[in-house]
């Protein structure tokens, strides 16, 4: 599971995961290294469509994005 909210304050972002959640995004990362491009994490699919924390506002896409440095 993963999990991006925005925080109550919206100032900032909480990503909870779970076990299976860190090995996901460690291919995620792993995969847009690789290929030097970007992946979108999506609710319904890579993302999960729970709110964890009620005070807080669910994330329904995030894109991970290689860059240069």
């Amino acid at each position: 599971m993963i999990a991006i909210e925005l925080d109550e304050e919206r100032e900032g972002i909480e990503i909870f995961v779970d076990e299976q959640g860190i090995d996901e995004m460690q291919r995620y990362l792993q995969f847009i290294r690789a290929k030097k491009d970007h992946m979108h994490l999506l609710a319904g699919g890579e993302l999960s469509e729970i709110l964890v924390n009620s005070q807080n506002e669910r994330i329904k896409h995030a894109k991970l994005i290689y860059c240069e440095d």
